[in-house]
């Protein structure tokens, strides 16, 4: 599972931005009840998203595996989305205006 978040986050280092409408978020892994674990940010100028999107979707069915087959459970909270900005260039995920999805 390691590898795969690694090479989400080879994939989406370059978060270098000149407009908010470059910049957008990825949903990594998953919770036992659903939902992902976080989002991360990323350059969408950047990114293979097509690729990326795989990357994590693939990561994203691992964990829901592992979570069936050794019957984990846990708490049902839900992981607000956040909002995603360029600020000096970079894109950036802020828990202000936290978006619940």
């Amino acid at each position: 599972m390691a590898d795969y978040q690694q090479q989400i986050e080879a994939a989406i280092a370059d978060k270098s931005c000149s407009t908010n409408d470059d910049c957008a978020l990825v949903e990594i892994g998953a919770k036992p009840c659903g939902g992902p674990e976080t989002y991360e940010p990323y350059s969408k100028p950047n990114v293979d998203e097509v690729k990326l999107q795989k990357i994590a979707a693939t990561y994203k069915k691992e964990r829901q595996d592992y979570f069936k087959e050794n019957q984990i459970m846990g708490i049902c909270v839900v992981t607000p989305k956040p909002h995603v900005s360029c600020v000096n260039n970079q894109c950036v995920a802020s828990k202000q205006n936290l978006q619940v999805q």
